[in-house]
Order: structure tokens, then C-alpha cells, then sequence
């Protein structure tokens, strides 16, 4: 089960967000690896806040486990194909995108191979979904830096 937000965040908030990651240089300097997000300060953010609102509104009670930024550019590998221990949550953060760009998160059947479904890379797109749905995300085709905030769930409280 998985469920496509767009515009998930209110464009200021969205907008202040995507341009404070734009500029961090640590999370330059992360490319191809996660960088893990203060639990405390986070927790208790507007932004947590909303995403955790659209996890519980398709997959029901959740509890926050913890959230990374994700900077995915050319060159890099992407994700292999695996399941997360519960819900999830990704977070589109870069502020122009477009399909040719590559980047997109994919289902797939058991095999890991067989394609269920694509999602496109697109800004302010939430994706939520249960972690028993195999998953993984290509790296980009062009030189566009992919920004993405990942947060993990576990079902109920």
C-alpha cells in the first residue's frame, strides 16, 4: 500500500525548506550518503509534524522513529531493492525537477525485479507506503542533485 501526496507541504514552508537544504553545505558534502536529523528538534518541527499527519491519515496509528536527508547526484548507484521494518515516508526537496532528470522511486513484486509501479520524482511529492512493499530509487540521469527527507514509522503507539 502506498499513496502519492503532491504538494504535501504548504508552499512557504516548502519553499523555506527546500532552500535551507539547497544551501547546507554539510549536506553537500554527503552525496550518495544519509545524513541523520536531530530526533529531538525534529520531532517537534512543523514539518514532522505534517508528514507524520499524512503517514497516520493512510496507514493509521504510527510512531516516529527517526528521519535522514538523502542527497542522491549523477554517478551514484541509487538504492538496492529492500523493505523497511514499517510505514515510510519520502519527501521530495528539490524545487525544479522534471521527468528526464530520472530519480524515481520504484515498487516491485517479490522478485525485486518485476516493476509494479514508478514514481516520478516531483517537488513538494510525499510518497507514504508500508514497509512491506519492496522498494528502492534510481539515482539521477543528469547532473541534478535529488534532495530527499526520509522518515520511518513504526505501527501503532
Amino acid at each position: 500500500m502506498w499513496k502519492i501526496i503532491d504538494n504535501a507541504l504548504p508552499a512557504k514552508l516548502f519553499a523555506e525548506l527546500a532552500a535551507e537544504k539547497a544551501t547546507t553545505d554539510a549536506l553537500d558534502q554527503c552525496v550518495g550518503s544519509r545524513s541523520i536529523h536531530g530526533t529531538k528538534e525534529f520531532q517537534q518541527s512543523e514539518l514532522a509534524d505534517r508528514v507524520h499527519k499524512h503517514v497516520e491519515s493512510v496507514c493509521g496509528s504510527v510512531e516516529w522513529i527517526g528521519a535522514y536527508f538523502v542527497l542522491t547526484a549523477l554517478g551514484d548507484m541509487g538504492s538496492d531493492p529492500h523493505y523497511d521494518d514499517g510505514p515510510s515516508a519520502v519527501l521530495h526537496l528539490a524545487t525544479e525537477w522534471s521527468p528526464e532528470y530520472g530519480g524515481e522511486l520504484l515498487f516491485l513484486e517479490d522478485d525485486e525485479e518485476t516493476l509494479i509501479e514508478s514514481v516520478e520524482y516531483q517537488p513538494n511529492r510525499l510518497v507514504v507506503f508500508s514497509g512491506e512493499h519492496c522498494h528502492m530509487h534510481k539515482a539521477p540521469l543528469l547532473d541534478k542533485k535529488r534532495i530527499t527527507l526520509v522518515s520511518r514509522f513504526r505501527e501503532g503507539r
